[in-house]
């Protein structure tokens, strides 16, 4: 969430530049809360190796990326990816 103003200018094959152009102040609401939690995490042995499937529960279609991390205790202290 936030307010945004966006300045661009293009540059072609020969590295001639347009002049600069800039947006309307743009006002942006974005999601409120906690990210979703995955759906059916699952952890499967493979040969030197672990596989992790997931999947996101419905109205998480924007999200982005996701980060796995794992922690030797079950406070989840100084996780790592």
């Amino acid at each position: 969430a936030g307010r945004y103003r966006v300045r661009v200018r293009a540059i072609n094959a020969s590295d001639v530049s347009s002049i600069w152009a800039t947006s309307m102040e743009t006002y942006l609401k974005g999601k409120e809360g906690k990210p979703p939690m995955p759906v059916g995490f699952k952890a499967s042995p493979l040969l030197w190796g672990i596989q992790l499937d997931w999947a996101f529960p419905t109205g998480a279609e924007d999200t982005l990326k996701t980060e796995i991390q794992y922690a030797d205790n079950a406070a989840g202290n100084n996780a790592m990816l």
